[in-house]
């Protein structure tokens, strides 16, 4: 009986596992006079109510400093976002974007020394 119950579990997440399409880039920036990040995600959907970016989540020096959640994506190509972050020079920014189907992509920037 446990076999079937694994088998069955097994089937249902393979539909779900094929339709996972993580987001194709991320792309990070530091705008230093706004003193401002810039995210962009590619995340290519034809339906935007089903398939779209769940989850984006920052991360500064390995510390969670903000999430965004979204219930649609507002474009068949991706995503943008701005927020204003305090940085220095040496600062580890890194940011997770999750695919309300599955899958997920991360990006990382370092803000580079002043001279």
């Amino acid at each position: 009986m446990k076999r079937y119950l694994l088998i069955a579990c097994f089937l249902l997440m393979v539909p779900r596992a094929v339709y996972a399409t993580p987001p194709s880039a991320v792309n990070l920036s530091y705008d230093e006079e706004k003193g401002a990040l810039l995210i962009e995600v590619k995340h290519i959907t034809s339906n935007m109510h089903k398939h779209f970016i769940r989850k984006i989540i920052v991360y500064k020096n390995d510390k969670e400093v903000k999430s965004f959640y979204y219930t649609f994506q507002l474009s068949p190509e991706g995503t943008e976002e701005e927020f204003p972050l305090d940085v220095v020079s040496e600062d580890q920014i890194k940011v997770k974007v999750i695919c309300k189907m599955g899958g997920s992509k991360e990006a990382i920037l370092v803000i580079p020394s002043e001279p």
